[in-house]
């Protein structure tokens, strides 16, 4: 089993569905590759019902201040959402990930999606690739909607400029290299010695290149451990008192549906989830559970 400094480990999981409660927001990150990374930057609110209902309500609006500042510490409900990353010209997709956040459970759980599985959908066999070049985003989440089984709350997609413009905002990457890794060809040169390590912004868009080139349609699960290393790089302290300007940032470098009222209404709990990530698990898993499914 593969752990990163903080105990953040693969392993296969079941996590439920659910649109219960806020959007979850990332950022990215990162990762997609990576990164998906901050695989995450926002809690979005769930359709159902608003952020007062998430948290609790005061009891008297004399005391409304203290009481919110105290319900923000109480992380609750669940989210979904699609982080895909592709190259700059769009014609090849590094990762697609869906990644669902249960804070009542304090597991986030990441489910990578081969670009090219084959989809079939309406009568017809595609691939999550194709879905993208014809149709963008909107094609790529009806197309992981398809293999997957149900769809998400949000999308955040990135390319490779993203990623390097998002990754300089949030400094180098702390990441642990199993073996030396030595590769060059005519598009790509890549040296990362054996160990723990900080790796430049530019050194980890190159290891989501060379893991797309060499692994292809095992791109996204190679590429999920720098998602993880990244989402324990970035989710932190920092993040959880500059929240408003990591948002306002990372978000030019990402194109989604996710707005600055979704991170408004839910900015308290991302500082929050931010401050209390030691209590959370991270993991990469083969399967997600549908919200019907669940009791």
């Amino acid at each position: 089993m593969l752990k990163n400094r903080k105990g953040l480990n693969f392993q296969s999981q079941k996590a439920a569905k659910n649109r219960n409660s806020v959007f979850l927001a990332v950022t990215l990150i990162c990762f997609a590759s990576i990164i998906g990374a901050i695989s995450f930057l926002i809690l979005l609110r769930h359709y159902d019902y608003d952020l007062k209902n998430i948290i609790g309500e005061t009891e008297s609006s004399s005391e409304e201040t203290k009481e919110s500042e105290t319900q923000a510490r109480t992380l609750s409900g669940k989210a979904l959402f699609l982080f895909a990353h592709v190259s700059d010209d769009k014609s090849q997709i590094r990762s697609i990930y869906y990644i669902k956040t249960d804070l009542d459970e304090r597991v986030i759980s990441i489910l990578p999606i081969s670009p090219s599985a084959k989809i079939s959908s309406g009568g017809l066999e595609t691939k999550p690739i194709d879905s993208f070049k014809t149709l963008g985003i909107q094609g790529l989440c009806d197309a992981a909607e398809s293999y997957v089984g149900f769809k998400v709350d949000k999308y955040i997609l990135i390319t490779d400029s993203g990623l390097l413009n998002a990754l300089k905002f949030l400094g180098d990457l702390e990441y642990k290299q199993e073996e030396r890794l030595s590769y060059k060809s005519n598009d790509l040169v890549l040296d990362i010695p054996r160990g723990e390590q900080l790796l430049s912004p530019d050194t980890v868009v190159r290891l989501t290149k060379y893991n797309s080139i060499v692994h292809k349609g095992n791109s996204s699960e190679k590429n999920a451990k720098i998602l993880l290393y990244a989402v324990n790089s970035y989710l932190g302290k920092d993040l959880a008192e500059n929240s408003e300007s990591y948002f306002s940032n990372l978000i030019n470098y990402v194109q989604s549906d996710i707005s600055a009222v979704d991170f408004a209404d839910s900015k308290n709990l991302l500082e929050e989830l931010a401050r209390s990530m030691d209590s959370v698990s991270v993991t990469v898993t083969d399967t997600l559970i549908p919200e019907n499914s669940l009791s």
